[in-house]
């Protein structure tokens, strides 16, 4: 066991890296000093001090419980919905892997995601006050639909008041001008918002085979941006496009949901590497809205779900780190102290890492 002192060292250190590290982020984005926030001080106490010198899963799952309680009692309240709804994903993908319960289905990411995105198509239509703010603007940003459609969408589809759908979304205009120039938008959209994501992920992180070689396929990333942009661009551009299909006689609100079903095939633009992680973005605000769905139905108090959020992220986070060997390396060296890759099997692939705070941030 390591001493208890090297034990609360190498937690502080930790502590300190990561959240000092998110300060300064957040601090050079704004381009002002800025004191640490909910997220940065949550991030630096997720980081258990009761670790081994090596992987133990009993050790790794009660620390990893611990630091979790911490974590979310640092967090705002207005994150902490989507934080604990992604451990909650991971934590059902690790236990599904574990007992072997998802069938290796060619396109199962398609067939997950038809209810997936029907829940948060439907809520974002019909149910917007399930999210909170900052979820709702996000969702509205990525749309690029204009503020006035958006208001008329929400105060005339889930009411009934007009009969026909394209007169919410393009009153006096044709159907295709409306959808091809909402395309060139969103598309265009998506290009300025991807690239400083591509930058930092796949560009910055090869900085040396891009300066000495041998250099990455530049024709194969642009391949897989454009994608990438793609899919963002299908998610809203499908379900609209199918409102207009679909006949003014079928309801607004089985038009929503069966537009929203629909919009899982814009998954299919996207790289198949990469679609496991964009079907994870969509649940987490899928899973946000039910849950609030859910507790607003059965009256639920507010005491009730946040204890109830600390449980979970707790348990999540057990299950997450219950197999240290299957995470990421550097994650396991910052978090435990030890390298978790002497451990792992070719039995036990390795799997993503929970990258809840940069989501979250998202």
């Amino acid at each position: 066991m390591v001493l208890a002192g090297e034990s609360l060292r190498h937690a502080a250190l930790g502590a300190v890296v990561a959240g000092g590290g998110m300060t300064a982020m957040q601090a050079l984005l704004a381009r002002k000093l800025q004191a640490p926030n909910s997220l940065a001080l949550a991030l630096g106490g997720f980081h258990p001090a009761d670790a081994d010198s090596e992987p133990d899963d009993n050790n790794s799952a009660r620390a990893a419980a611990v630091a979790a309680v911490v974590a979310l009692a640092l967090l705002s309240d207005k994150r902490k919905d989507m934080i604990v709804a992604y451990a909650a994903i991971e934590a059902m993908i690790a236990l599904s892997r574990e007992k072997q319960l998802m069938p290796h289905v060619k396109y199962i990411e398609i067939l997950l995601g038809v209810p997936v995105y029907a829940q948060m198509i439907h809520s974002w239509v019909m149910k917007s006050e399930l999210f909170d703010k900052a979820q709702c603007a996000t969702l509205d940003r990525l749309s690029t639909l204009d503020p006035a459609v958006l208001r008329r969408m929400r105060e005339q589809i889930p009411t009934n008041k007009v009969l026909s759908r394209c007169d919410v979304f393009h009153p006096g205009e044709a159907c295709s001008r409306f959808h091809s120039d909402f395309f060139a938008t969103s598309i265009g959209y998506s290009a300025r918002l991807y690239v400083p994501i591509y930058l930092f992920s796949a560009v910055l992180p090869k900085y040396k085979q891009w300066l000495w070689g041998p250099r990455p396929e530049l024709s194969r990333l642009a391949v897989q941006y454009i994608r990438t942009c793609l899919c963002l661009t299908l998610a809203y551009q499908i379900p609209l496009a199918s409102s207009c299909v679909i006949g003014v006689t079928t309801s607004h609100r089985l038009a929503v949901i069966l537009s929203g079903m629909v919009a899982a095939f814009g998954l299919l633009a996207e790289h198949e590497r990469r679609r496991a992680s964009v079907l994870k973005a969509v649940t987490v605000y899928s899973l946000c809205s039910f849950g609030a769905h859910v507790s607003a139905t059965l009256g639920v108090s507010r005491s009730a779900v946040k204890s109830f959020q600390f449980a979970l992220f707790s348990a999540a986070l057990a299950m997450i780190f219950r197999h240290p060997e299957r995470q990421s390396r550097m994650l396991m060296k910052y978090l435990y102290g030890y390298d978790g890759g002497a451990k792992q099997s070719p039995a036990a692939p390795a799997t993503e890492v929970p990258s809840t705070a940069s989501k979250a941030v998202v």
